[in-house]
């Protein structure tokens, strides 16, 4: 069977999620990826990609945050968790050529 192909940044995100086991938002990937990604925002979009392929799910529950607005002031704000599949866990992948 052939290897599904990933980005580095996909498999990066995915390997997080192996590695640690854990329900995770973007913004927590974003902190353990090593400098790969500046934020959670940048991991949002490969998260979606990953839970279409079935690779990644979405909790059912979303966890509150502090955060601070555009405007400076503390608000709290919902964040979707994400786990890896089963799927996601035994995926053989290599990584694409750029």
């Amino acid at each position: 069977m052939e290897k599904v192909q990933l980005t580095e940044k996909t498999a990066k995100v995915l390997e997080i999620l192996k590695a640690t086991g854990a329900k995770m938002t973007a913004e927590d990937v974003a902190r353990n990826s090593e400098g790969v990604f500046a934020s959670g925002k940048n991991v949002t979009a490969i998260m979606t990609h990953l839970v279409k392929g079935g690779y990644v799910a979405k909790d059912a529950e979303k966890v509150a945050r502090e955060a601070v607005d555009k405007d400076g002031n503390k608000v709290t704000r919902q964040y979707t968790l994400y786990f890896v599949t089963p799927t996601g866990a035994a995926l053989d992948y290599a990584i694409k050529a750029a």
